[in-house]
This record gives C-alpha cells, sequence and structure tokens, in this order.
C-alpha cells in the first residue's frame, strides 16, 4: 500500500462495555484490507461495515498497533491513558523565591533555579545549608557531573542557583565561592 493511500485510512479505538464486560470497540471505516485482518484475528468480532470489538482481556495495544499501522493511522488516544507525573513541590528557604521575583528574573530561569536549588537541599538533607563550606558545594557539583553526568551548561546553572542563595539572599560575600570551579564550555572554531 502506497503512502498516500495509507494516510487516508483511519482505525479508532473506543473502550465500551458489552454484555457487561469491558471490550475495545475498533472503528475501521469499511476498509477491506483492515476487515481481512481482523477477521483472521483470533477474538475479533466483526459487528457491521466499519465496526469490530475484542475484549479488554484479549487486546494487547502493542501488537494490535504493529499489526495494523502499515495500514493505517491508528488513535488510540481513548483507550491510552497516560498517568501525569505528580507536580513536584520545592521546599525553597524564607526569602529565595521573593528575591528572584523582585530582582525581576524570567519566568525560565526562576522555574530553573527553584528545581536546582530545591535538588542542592535535597542532597543535603538534614544538614542547615548555611553551615555548608565550598568544599561540600564542591563535592555537590562532583556529584553531579560524575554521576548524574550533567551538562556543562546545566553545571553553570545549578552554581548560579547555589551562589544566589549563599551571596543574594544571605548577602554573603562573592569570595566565598572561590573554591568552585566553572566547567569551560567549548566552542568549535569555523573551518
Amino acid at each position: 500500500m502506497d503512502k498516500k493511500c495509507r494516510q487516508h485510512e483511519q482505525i479508532v479505538l473506543y473502550p465500551e462495555e458489552r454484555d457487561g464486560r469491558h471490550c475495545i470497540r475498533i472503528d475501521y471505516a469499511g476498509n477491506p484490507t483492515i476487515a481481512h485482518l481482523l477477521c483472521s484475528d483470533h477474538g475479533v468480532i466483526i459487528d457491521n461495515a466499519g465496526i469490530a470489538r475484542i475484549y479488554k482481556e484479549k487486546f494487547n495495544l502493542s501488537e494490535f498497533y504493529d499489526r495494523y499501522s502499515p495500514h493505517a493511522y491508528i488513535d488510540y488516544s481513548r483507550v491510552y491513558v497516560r498517568h501525569p507525573k505528580p507536580k513536584r513541590e520545592y521546599t525553597l528557604p524564607e526569602g529565595y523565591l521573593e528575591l528572584l521575583e523582585q530582582k525581576r528574573y524570567s519566568p525560565s530561569t526562576i522555574k530553573t533555579y527553584r528545581a536546582y536549588f530545591s535538588d542542592f537541599m535535597e542532597y543535603h538533607k538534614g544538614r542547615n545549608i548555611d553551615r555548608l563550606k565550598v568544599a561540600d558545594i564542591n563535592r555537590y557539583i562532583l556529584y553531579l557531573v560524575n554521576e548524574k553526568k550533567i551538562s556543562v551548561s546545566q553545571q553553570n546553572m545549578r552554581i548560579n542557583a547555589i551562589k544566589f542563595y549563599y551571596e543574594q539572599v544571605k548577602g554573603g560575600q562573592r569570595q566565598y565561592y572561590g573554591g568552585i570551579t566553572r566547567a569551560k564550555e567549548y566552542k568549535s572554531l569555523p573551518e
């Protein structure tokens, strides 16, 4: 089947209940090729022109997709529910978020700093972050580089989120961070 023809064919899957049992309704618009394939599948019940059903316990979405996707576009959005990730709650020290907003940092930077500083606090859970030394912070950055394989730009953004707390929120001196090594971003030269 050529690509142009296949683009116009569509199978839509719907969850249904029939005779007290859960099933999947298969709407295939009477396509003879798909009808022929459905007839040869075990457990598929052809209702009328363009509609078939299969009981949910016999239905496997990935197998169905592999078998029918070469012949039609398959809309399975009604039967496959993607569960959203739970929204992460960030615990930040008092004044951190407020100062970011007062200094008019962009929403993107605020979101990034919130996530990165929250990760920093989580890593040092049970310790007073106001008493951490530069060596402790460097160990954290090395952990991220070696274990989490963060990128150069992410490393620098994480350092900025940490520096923001100690220098801006707590009013510390800039030289406090003399020991933190920033990653060098490599730029390729034009040929």
